[in-house]
């Protein structure tokens, strides 16, 4: 089997993975095994694994956080999960998880921006922020939890939202500047909490417009840093669809947010007062989500860039021409010329002439001479005689 058509193939395999994703079907139904995220061939094998930003990163949100990590790190963070995806083909990456409940833009670029130095072509550099500077969680939480209705502050926080987004480009390309050639995957955040979000008792104290109010802000931030993302070129991220009907404030199976296997992904909806900082958190299955969100990309991003390699023809047995099918030729045929019939010559017509017309000789008419009048003599009038005379009776 040729590679041409082995780089085919990978470009249609990309497709078929995006439908899925597209479908809403996990990935690993797809791919018919629950480990399968780590079995496309064409992905690349990072050795360092950096993940920058806020508390979605740190994993706060797990109740399992690392012994005096003040920035509630967790081991079952969706750094540490995705991790464990890379390393299914190959070594595990050399992971640096510097992301930190609370940080802000700035707190990323003071604090975290030293550890992807030297980072090169082999290092991947995940980052999720901008909500603290929202301050999203005590907004929404504020909604949440008080009688009164919050959706007065929905102005204020849009504009909020257009102050940040050159300060989310300004990092972006201050983190490309740092690296030489790294992968680079920006993610956007859910939707927070579900859209019926108003009709759920544990979430009573939301009205139809707050809940409408939170989804669209933290959509209107998600544009803004897919944008940041591909002005710098990186990859974005976006978490909506995996997480649609798994929000705060969706069915739950009673599974503690500290355990797997718990249908709503992201902390809310019941014994909200307790959550503390958790609220409005992915827990251990929502983290699990980001992390294959992640991987899924990676893996697509892979496939496409060999099946897109410039050496490689839409069709590997044409290898000449720049149609769809096999003839050499570069019309959509396959009788080897270049009109769009099957009759062999070079007309737009199937009676086998050069002429434009249907009637099987070589002039613009149709009554079966050679010249260019209609009264099927041969000569250039319409009398029907042969003499060259351009007459318009019989003599």
């Amino acid at each position: 089997m040729s590679t041409g058509y082995l780089k085919h193939a990978a470009w249609f395999g990309a497709i078929s993975l995006a439908a899925c994703a597209d479908a809403g079907e996990p990935l690993e139904a797809a791919l018919g095994a629950s480990d399968a995220l780590g079995e496309v061939a064409s992905a690349k094998k990072f050795t360092r694994y950096i993940a920058l930003g806020d508390s979605f990163v740190a994993g706060d949100g797990n109740w399992d956080y690392k012994s005096g990590d003040a920035c509630r790190r967790s081991p079952n963070g969706y750094p540490e999960l995705l991790k464990r995806e890379l390393g299914k083909t190959g070594p595990a990456p050399t992971t640096i998880v510097a992301g930190c409940s609370g940080a802000t833009i700035s707190t990323v670029r003071a604090d975290q921006l030293s550890k992807i130095q030297a980072a090169d072509a082999n290092t991947l550099i995940t980052i999720t922020v901008g909500g603290n500077d929202l301050k999203i969680s005590t907004e929404l939480a504020g909604c949440i939890l008080n009688q009164t209705s919050c959706s007065g502050r929905r102005s204020d926080l849009e504009a909020k939202i257009e102050q940040t987004a050159p300060l989310i480009r300004k990092l972006f390309t201050e983190i490309k500047a740092k690296t030489k050639g790294s992968t680079i995957v920006a993610t956007g955040y859910p939707l927070l909490v579900t859209a019926n979000a108003h009709t759920v008792p544990g979430c009573s104290r939301l009205d139809m417009n707050e809940v409408s109010m939170i989804r669209e802000l933290i959509q209107l931030m998600n544009t803004k840093i897919a944008a940041a993302a591909s002005a710098e070129g990186f990859t974005y991220v976006d978490l909506v669809e995996d997480f649609t009907g798994h929000e705060a404030c969706s069915p739950s199976n009673g599974t503690r947010v500290s355990r797997e296997g718990n249908t709503r992904w992201i902390n809310g909806g019941d014994g909200l007062s307790d959550l503390g900082t958790s609220l409005l958190h992915p827990n251990r299955d929502g983290n699990r989500v980001m992390a294959q969100a992640i991987k899924r990309a990676l893996d697509q991003a892979a496939v496409t860039t060999v099946g897109r390699g410039v050496d490689v023809p839409l069709n590997p047995l044409a290898p000449n021409d720049s149609d769809a099918d096999a003839d050499g030729d570069t019309d959509a045929d396959t009788d080897s010329d270049t009109d769009a019939d099957t009759d062999g010559d070079t007309d737009a017509d199937t009676d086998g002439d050069t002429d434009a017309d249907t009637d099987g000789d070589t002039d613009v008419d149709t009554d079966g001479d050679t010249d260019a009048d209609t009264d099927d003599d041969t000569d250039a009038d319409t009398d029907t005689d042969d003499d060259p005379y351009a007459e318009e009776e019989d003599d």
